[in-house]
């Protein structure tokens, strides 16, 4: 695993995070979007500031979000609980 990972499972105000739980998305940084088309950028960037699901946490500690399968994932740090 690369120096830092896991990621601690908390959100960016230190709250735990688990699957299930809804979290405002507070910002997509440039990292997930760089390869993508352009659709796919304006649709990742149109969450900001949505509350959704958490649908996982991975091995790394990332936070991945989707209806039913997994579309795109953050950081801990870029999202809040509610």
């Amino acid at each position: 695993m690369p120096p830092g990972y896991p990621l601690p499972a908390l959100d960016a105000h230190g709250v735990a995070l688990n699957a299930g739980m809804p979290v405002r998305i507070l910002t997509i940084p440039e990292s997930p979007t760089h390869d993508l088309p352009r659709d796919e950028v304006l649709r990742l960037k149109a969450s900001e500031g949505t509350v959704m699901l958490i649908l996982e946490l991975d091995a790394y500690g990332m936070v991945w979000f989707g209806a039913e399968d997994p579309w795109f994932c953050l950081k801990p740090s870029e999202v809040a609980a509610l």
